[in-house]
């Protein structure tokens, strides 16, 4: 490979005609092509180019974020668990909400039959999030219908068992 730009660990950078491999086998921190301008890194001693960046800095900046972001959700699940504890505002904890139940039988021929099995009431938590093992009312409102699917089999692929 002709034309790398080879950065060694004294800090010199130069062009050099050495493969990609040769070139780290001879002590050089980091290859790259077409590039003319290094800074030393405080730390580690290998060099930056301009208009780059040092890997480890990002990964710093990326963790700190992630930390706080997951922290805040933190934050908002226990508000929200709390709030549904404690009845703040007060209001009542749990609701219930009507469901219609359809059973979709998918038939042997490639049909598929569908059967209402019925309404039954589900019992939902008045919170933002899931609680206490229950879906939030706001979330239970919009899905009021439930389909459960029995497959009779596959008419390609018939079992006796």
């Amino acid at each position: 490979m002709d034309g790398l730009a080879v950065i060694h660990p004294n800090g010199s950078c130069h062009y050099d005609a050495l493969s990609r491999e040769e070139a780290q086998l001879g002590g050089a921190c980091h290859v790259r092509k077409s590039l003319t301008c290094c800074h030393r890194h405080p730390k580690s001693g290998c060099c930056l180019w301009q208009g780059y960046t040092w890997a480890g800095t990002g990964n710093r900046a990326v963790k700190r974020k992630l930390l706080i972001i997951v922290a805040a959700l933190g934050i908002l699940y226990l508000g929200d668990f709390l709030s549904l504890r404690l009845s703040i505002p007060p209001r009542d904890s749990f609701g219930s909400v009507t469901v219609h139940t359809y059973y979709a039988v998918k038939l042997k021929n490639g049909k598929t039959e569908y059967d209402y099995a019925g309404d039954h009431d589900v019992s939902c938590s008045n919170s933002l999030l899931p609680q206490m093992g229950a879906k939030p009312c706001w979330y239970a409102r919009r899905h009021t219908e439930e389909q459960i699917t029995i497959d009779s089999g596959n008419p390609n692929n018939p079992r006796l068992f």
